[in-house]
């Protein structure tokens, strides 16, 4: 069991701690796993270990687990960790960590004291990093925020599932369709709930759509409360944070009044025209040639066309952009030839070019098996298209500054890293922070520093050129990135950016600087910001010793 490590001093004391491990368990352990001596210097770690901490084997061993790993507002907990007199307890931390690189992360901590013969000869730590846990924690938390707007305003029954397809929220649509409570609905299956025997195999396809991160959308029956099945339109839209699934939106539609119409349509002329005439949806009747037979009042009022205009012509022809006109001929064929239904959200034209977004539903109209027609029902999703550019502005745009944030970052910088890798474009950051904002903080107070964030914020932002995004990356710290820019121009960039922030008068007559750190993408975007942060910290530490110069001086 000594092939733990073989490099460290395998005195009889580190054999017999190492000795109570399992090698298979301790090498292939997901969690980083320290084992120490009793006056906590580290004898051996695994290889999760390493990468949480971002260490090498030569850089650990014979150190002290404490000075390693304990960032400084955090040394009151090792008494905690290693109290004498609760040696032989099991200790169980959340807390934070710093690796290598000074970066903290949210750890969960066990630590075991290791004995023999009654004597404690050293102690094994488990860490288990809960970094990704917790921000997926907070980003639920923010979501929830988000979508009670959509669930309050839907027109659509709505339930909000997690991976499992429990059911973690409803709205009122769903409740007014399916006759169930919120009580009655929060923590059971959805398929429990609303599905029927014979459409679980179908609610089985939904599942795997999700899991596999993807839209779908099928007409189908499901029950209410009191086993009646209703026509509705269901469609399942994963919920994906940080390219992880968390959950999935299930959306109903209410079709009972649209198939009903068109399967009693040849018995019940007087009640089609009714539907049709008076739906809220713009709905236009179409031969097998696509060719336009009738539109009712909401067409003509969303689209700005009067039957006389359209009739006989192609509807594709009227209200399709040629932008859009492949994509459409596609949909078209696909209800003419497949006689099957089709459901998507596009983009389509009215009399006077004007973009609208739209959701489609077209049928085919079958009589004995016979293709009679299409009936293509057109609805305004503008609204929600709205909404959920607001609900993305909210997920990408820092609350107090208003530009965008880390997450954004992220998002921005995988797109600019792909363009750099096929086309060799050049592309440089800029990270800085405000020098001694915690003295602003303590002397003027939370306010004035929040001012003062909000100010620094929009002097660089009008000094930025177009294609320039400006990041919060946290507290008091930016990221400028630079797009078509290399490491020479990016720091002459840097230098004009500093001298405009240092020769300008912020509230409370405050003067302020900043130190930056300036890099260029060479391989990864790990190293990218690691060299920015580190170039940062050298001008710091540079000006700390000016100053200390000085006040010797």
């Amino acid at each position: 069991l000594i092939q733990f490590n073989h490099n460290i001093n395998t005195n009889n004391n580190s054999k017999n701690i190492l000795s109570l491990y399992s090698e298979n368990i301790f090498h292939n352990s997901a969690n980083g796993i320290a084992i120490l001596s009793t006056n906590k210097t580290i004898l051996t770690a695994n290889k999760s270990f390493y990468n949480i901490f971002e260490y090498n084997e030569n850089e650990i061993l014979g150190k002290n687990i404490n000075d390693l790993v304990v960032p400084k507002e955090k040394k009151y907990e090792i008494a905690t960790i290693f109290e004498n007199e609760i040696y032989n307890e099991k200790i169980i931390l959340s807390t934070q960590r710093i690796t290598k690189n000074k970066k903290l992360i949210d750890v969960k901590i066990t630590r075991h004291s290791i004995t023999t013969d009654n004597n404690i000869i050293g102690y094994y730590i488990i860490y288990q990093d809960i970094s990704e846990e917790n921000r997926i924690r907070e980003d639920l938390i923010k979501m929830k925020d988000f979508s009670n707007q959509l669930f309050d305003n839907s027109l659509y029954p709505i339930a909000f599932l997690d991976t499992d397809e429990t059911v973690l929220n409803i709205n009122a649509e769903f409740t007014k369709i399916f006759k169930f409570s919120k009580k009655e609905s929060l923590g059971k299956n959805i398929n429990e709930l609303i599905v029927s025997d014979n459409y679980l195999e179908e609610a089985h396809i939904f599942k795997r759509a999700m899991l596999e991160k993807a839209s779908l959308k099928k007409i189908t029956k499901r029950k209410d409360k009191f086993g009646f099945l209703i026509n509705v339109e269901a469609a399942g839209i994963p919920i994906i944070l940080n390219d992880k699934l968390i959950g999935m939106f299930a959306m109903y539609r209410d079709m009972r009044e649209e198939i009903n119409a068109l399967n009693e349509l040849e018995r019940q002329q007087t009640y089609f025209k009714e539907l049709f005439y008076k739906s809220s949806d713009a709905i236009a009747l179409l031969n097998t040639d696509n060719k336009i037979i009738n539109i009712n009042t909401k067409f003509q009022e969303f689209f700005k066309y009067s039957l006389t205009e359209i009739l006989g012509m192609d509807i594709d022809e009227c209200i399709v952009s040629d932008k859009y006109m492949k994509t459409a001929l596609s949909y078209s064929n696909h209800v003419i030839k497949e006689k099957s239904p089709v459901q998507v959200e596009a983009i389509r034209t009215d009399k006077f070019g004007e973009d609208l977004d739209v959701e489609i539903t077209a049928y085919p109209i079958n009589l004995h098996n016979n293709s009679l027609g299409i009936f293509a029902i057109y609805r305004d999703i503008s609204d929600r298209k709205e909404k959920e550019k607001e609900i993305k502005k909210l997920i990408f745009t820092d609350n107090l500054t208003g530009i965008y944030n880390r997450r954004k970052f992220h998002h921005t910088i995988e797109t600019e890293i792909k363009r750099h890798n096929r086309y060799n474009i050049p592309l440089s950051l800029v990270l800085f922070d405000i020098d001694n904002f915690k003295n602003i903080n303590d002397t003027f107070g939370h306010l004035v520093g929040d001012t003062i964030l909000i100010e620094v914020t929009s002097l660089v932002y009008n000094n930025i050129r177009e294609n320039d995004c400006f990041f919060r990356w946290g507290g008091d710290e930016f990221i400028i990135f630079l797009p078509h820019t290399n490491l020479k121009y990016a720091k002459i960039f840097t230098k004009k950016i500093e001298q405009i922030i240092e020769t300008f008068t912020f509230t409370k007559n405050i003067s302020i600087s900043v130190s930056s750190g300036v890099a260029q993408y060479k391989t990864d975007l790990n190293s990218l910001l690691t060299t920015a942060d580190k170039q940062m910290y050298k001008v710091k530490e540079k000006k700390r010793k000016i100053l200390f110069n000085k006040k010797l001086l």
